[in-house]
């Protein structure tokens, strides 16, 4: 994310999820990204370069605008409009999470601009109660590839793999973590349960028993 002397710069990767067996729950980060240029306004207006120039909203019913005005009422701040300059290098309903990439854009910058501070786990679960699954909105926001779990309350946790920061543990009703690195060393066993964890609660209560 970029400050700028008006408004704020975001940019946004590609993602893609669903891989393997990690349905609903691994998704991955891509070397694609859209940008997104926001600064507040007495109406909101959009305007979009690149894929979905064409076809998408340039009002309030912009899915950008409204993750934005989503976390401004939810962190009761008052904001008449956004002035929006969005340029798309992910491509529409290619599966490569162009509506993810635009909540979290959202979401990001109006954080940003309202300087609400709020944490990457509440941006999360911002996302994903706009997006209704966490395995697209979760890379995009943290980078990499990225592990999640939900239940009928809603997100659980979602871990960063591949990363150099220790994991600090996760302990929850159907799965435990002991702290670890969360890649695990070929000599470091059992492995930890994430890797088989799913959105299914048979399969997550399946994985803590392993």
């Amino acid at each position: 994310m970029e400050e700028m002397s008006q408004g704020v710069k975001v940019r946004i990767p590609a993602t893609t999820a669903n891989l393997g067996p990690g349905f609903d729950c691994l998704g991955m980060a891509l070397d694609v990204h859209n940008t997104i240029e926001m600064d507040f306004d007495i109406q909101t207006t959009v305007e979009v370069t690149g894929f979905g120039a064409e076809s998408l909203s340039s009002g309030p019913e912009h899915l950008v605008a409204r993750s934005a005005m989503l976390l401004a009422v939810r962190t009761e701040k008052i904001v008449a409009g956004w002035k929006l300059r969005q340029h798309n290098d992910i491509p529409l309903a290619r599966g490569m999470g162009s509506s993810s990439a635009a909540i979290v854009g959202g979401l990001v910058a109006a954080n940003a601009l309202l300087e609400t501070e709020l944490t990457n786990e509440e941006l999360l679960k911002l996302a994903v109660e706009i997006e209704g699954h966490p395995d697209n909105v979760a890379p995009a926001l943290l980078g990499g590839l990225v592990v999640c779990c939900t239940d009928e309350e809603g997100l659980r946790v979602a871990l960063r793999c591949m990363s150099e920061t220790p994991f600090t543990g996760f302990a929850g009703e159907h799965v435990e973590m002991p702290p670890r690195n969360v890649v695990p060393k070929p000599v470091q066993k059992p492995h930890p349960p994430v890797w088989v964890a799913c959105t299914r609660r048979d399969t997550i209560h399946l994985a803590a028993q392993k």
